[in-house]
């Protein structure tokens, strides 16, 4: 793969990109060599954590590290020879998602994605075969046991996409037979999402702790659902195409872009109206109302961070003499711990999966 490779799921096929509608504007995948982690283990590299906001971690961990939560696990996503994994990674242990769903007489889904991370320890991803025939969403309960949504959907195809600290979750089902829907499951039970003004609400985004729950209908236009209410999220005179977006937080504040492409800019809904917020690529947003993504929808692209109003490059707050340079921060948790790809000088064209941690200074706007 090139020492790092783009991908969304090394090699998933592009008919992911297009089915997958869900998500094909979030942070694209690099996965890392296990040979590129011969810097060592998570030592803090930074040595003036009292004159820059955050410091820098190597994580050693191969492939991608996708998601983190508040308690500090992290998810990911690798590869060796029976296919792509998914694993969990805390206190320097890494663990294999195992105990994958099946379905009768399928093809072995040998490939995992993990996408997300609550803080209770549950994950949701898919797993799928090689030629992209069967895709199976799953949530994994922090015992290890599993809750396979072929099982309620009887459809071989769904990606759960979004999971709340109370273990609801949403996502797509569907569109391998030819109509996508966007469903909800909770509590044992998957429905759903329905429609809205005639068309179906064809993906669940993101759900937060209140349970609202942002969906997506005609032509990628998104709706905000508070209980039975739902309001129309994007750019009502559709001067943009899209409202693509990558993450809510519990303030039902939201962020996502308005194209696929970089000529259409970022959003920021809060105050129940939508703001444009520049020409870069957002992809998590934290309680604190602090998002992380990258300049640019190509990815990698140098990592930024949009906060008090202000977008700042993550590489102005770090020490300039750490060595590093950051890349695609792609989560962020409500301790402001960041996850990102670094290169350093000694290996500009090696992608490290690397945490920035807030050492207490501040951002201030001159950064």
């Amino acid at each position: 793969m090139n020492g790092f490779a783009l991908s969304q799921a090394r090699a998933i096929p592009k008919q992911m990109a297009n089915n997958r509608k869900i998500r094909s504007h979030r942070r694209y995948q690099v996965l890392v060599p296990m040979a590129a982690l011969i810097l060592g283990t998570s030592a803090l590299l930074s040595q003036a954590a009292d004159r820059f906001p955050y410091t820098v971690s190597l994580l050693n961990v191969p492939g991608t590290a996708k998601s983190i939560n508040s308690i500090g696990q992290i998810i990911g996503q690798a590869s060796d020879s029976t296919g792509t994994y998914g694993y969990i990674y805390q206190n320097g242990t890494i663990q294999k998602i195992a105990n994958l769903p099946t379905i009768p007489g399928g093809f072995p889904l040998t490939n995992n994605f993990p996408d997300a991370i609550n803080n209770a320890g549950q994950v949701i991803g898919f797993c799928y075969d090689s030629n992209f025939l069967n895709v199976i969403g799953y949530l994994r309960n922090a015992d290890g046991t599993m809750v396979n949504f072929y099982n309620l959907t009887g459809s071989i195809y769904c990606v759960p996409t979004a999971i709340n600290n109370n273990g609801a979750a949403v996502g797509q089902v569907g569109s391998h037979e030819g109509e996508a829907k966007g469903f909800l499951y909770q509590n044992g039970t998957l429905t759903y999402l329905g429609t809205y003004q005639g068309f179906t609400l064809f993906a669940g985004n993101c759900i937060n702790d209140g349970g609202q729950i942002v969906a997506t209908y005609f032509s990628h236009r998104a709706v905000l659902i508070t209980g039975t209410e739902i309001r129309p999220l994007g750019d009502l005179s559709r001067k943009y195409p899209d409202d693509l977006v990558s993450a809510m937080n519990n303030k039902a504040e939201i962020v996502g872009r308005s194209g696929f492409v970089n000529a259409y800019p970022a959003f920021f809904y809060f105050d129940g109206r939508i703001h444009n917020v520049g020409y870069w690529s957002p992809y998590a947003i934290n309680n604190a109302g602090q998002v992380v993504g990258q300049t640019s929808v190509t990815p990698p692209s140098p990592a930024v961070i949009y906060t008090g109003g202000k977008l700042h490059n993550l590489d102005d707050l770090i020490d300039p003499n750490s060595g590093f340079s950051i890349y695609s921060a792609g989560a962020i948790n409500d301790l402001g711990q960041i996850l990102a790809l670094c290169t350093t000088k000694s290996a500009p064209s090696t992608y490290l999966n690397c945490l920035l941690i807030p050492t207490g200074k501040s951002v201030s706007s001159e950064q």
